[in-house]
């Protein structure tokens, strides 16, 4: 929200330059911050200048990302001189007095009607409330104030607030609408879609946007390697086998132009977050994409070694599951069996319907003693690293659908 980060008390409650602080302008692309960002740094050191320091970088994590540049180039355009009453509302929206701040908010926009900045705090303050209905009708309002041609940067504003509050699908209608629109902006609209789609485990059209977006080999800088890492995710959502090798090959690319180490060391906290997410579900080899991407940036890393060495039998554990579940030769009960030992033993959260589907192949084979027993027998030989994950399991199943078994029977299981 807007009360996180953009206002300074120290000085007034005017709204910070942050482009005055890093040395450049409202017109400086990414790349620019970031050199000037480094320049500062060299310059104020924290050890010599704690308080610069704090305030550069202050001013280069709101400027470095794209929602948060945007909220506050709006709020630094648009914003009027802070007055009393508006820093009255701030110090209410901060301490959590919402009622107090609308009434705040009202009364300055009865004295200011064109103050766009009331309108969209008060919208912001709705959207917190679940309010959606008059969220939608005060950044209208916002919206009417505002040039036509600066339009586009309150619809953006607008896509990453409902973003952030879990508006997802409403996210998505306004992205629809907004690029309609405003049809110059449409790329920009396009980089906003990705973290919506991502919200929305919409896979399918994340991977068309990352595609589209993901520049040409020659024409990428290192800062792409975060389109990469959702295009690596839409990947392995959809098992694009074949491109995701391609696309870990471009992102390898891209880590050996990033020296800084602080930007490295965030990178590796970014990869080492996207495994846990995927071992946690038991999607291993996906998990140790990641891995092995975080190791590339520090092949030394002791603690990243020690989670690809815990990783690699599991990996290979998964894969020997699979191709169990497709051996047409085992009786799905045995399949079944399989994939709940698997599932309990790490922990997993089973696939929708596994439950349902297990206990009726359960039902269906639970007399089927001798295929059963040979099945067993078939999984030691055929599959011996499922075998050994679980052994006492099979032993004490293959001793279960034997008990009553005749000598006929046991002998053709020799």
């Amino acid at each position: 929200m807007f009360k996180k980060g953009i206002f300074d008390q120290r000085k007034n409650n005017q709204l910070e330059d942050y482009y005055k602080i890093l040395g450049t302008t409202a017109k400086a692309g990414p790349e620019k911050i970031k050199e000037r960002y480094f320049e500062k740094l060299r310059a104020f050191p924290p050890e010599t200048h704690p308080e610069e320091f704090q305030q550069i970088r202050k001013a280069y994590e709101t400027l470095k990302n794209p929602d948060e540049r945007r909220k506050y180039d709006i709020l630094r355009k648009f914003g009027p001189k802070i007055e009393k009453e508006m820093n009255n509302a701030m110090i209410q929206v901060i301490t959590g007095n919402d009622k107090a701040a609308h009434k705040t908010l009202s009364k300055i926009i009865e004295m200011d009607p064109d103050n766009v900045q009331g309108y969209l705090i008060k919208a912001e303050l709705y959207l917190e409330q679940n309010n959606l209905a008059d969220f939608e009708i005060y950044f209208q309002k916002a919206i009417e104030k505002v040039k036509t041609e600066e339009g586009a940067d309150l619809a953006f504003l607008k896509i990453a607030l409902l973003a952030e509050h879990g508006y997802m699908e409403a996210a998505q209608k306004e992205i629809v609408c907004s690029k309609e629109r405003y049809p110059a902006s449409a790329t920009q609209f396009d980089q906003i879609s990705i973290r919506v789609y991502r919200g929305l485990r919409d896979y399918e059209n994340l991977w068309q946007i990352t595609s589209k977006l993901v520049p040409p080999i020659k024409e990428s800088q290192p800062d792409h390697i975060y389109l990469m890492i959702d295009w690596l995710i839409a990947g392995l959502e959809l098992e694009k086998k074949k491109e995701i090798s391609h696309i870990i090959s471009r992102m390898k690319k891209l880590l050996r132009l990033i020296e800084d180490q602080e930007e490295r060391d965030y990178l590796t906290s970014v990869f080492v977050d996207e495994y846990c997410g995927y071992h946690d579900v038991g999607r291993f080899e996906d998990a140790m994409a990641f891995i092995e991407l975080a190791l590339f940036i520090d092949k030394n890393d002791k603690e990243l070694q020690a989670l690809k060495k815990e990783l690699v039998p599991l990996v290979a554990l998964d894969a020997t599951i699979r191709r169990l579940d497709c051996d047409c030769y085992l009786i799905p009960y045995l399949k079944v069996v399989a994939l709940k030992h698997f599932y309990e033993s790490f922990d997993i959260e089973p696939e929708e319907g596994f439950s349902a589907d297990y206990y009726q192949t359960i039902a269906e084979y639970k007399d089927c003693n001798e295929e059963i027993a040979w099945g067993i027998m078939q999984i030691k030989k055929r599959y011996p690293a499922v075998y050994k994950a679980f052994q006492s399991d099979w032993e004490a199943l293959f001793a279960e659908h034997t008990a009553g078994l005749n000598r006929e029977a046991k002998r053709r299981l020799r």
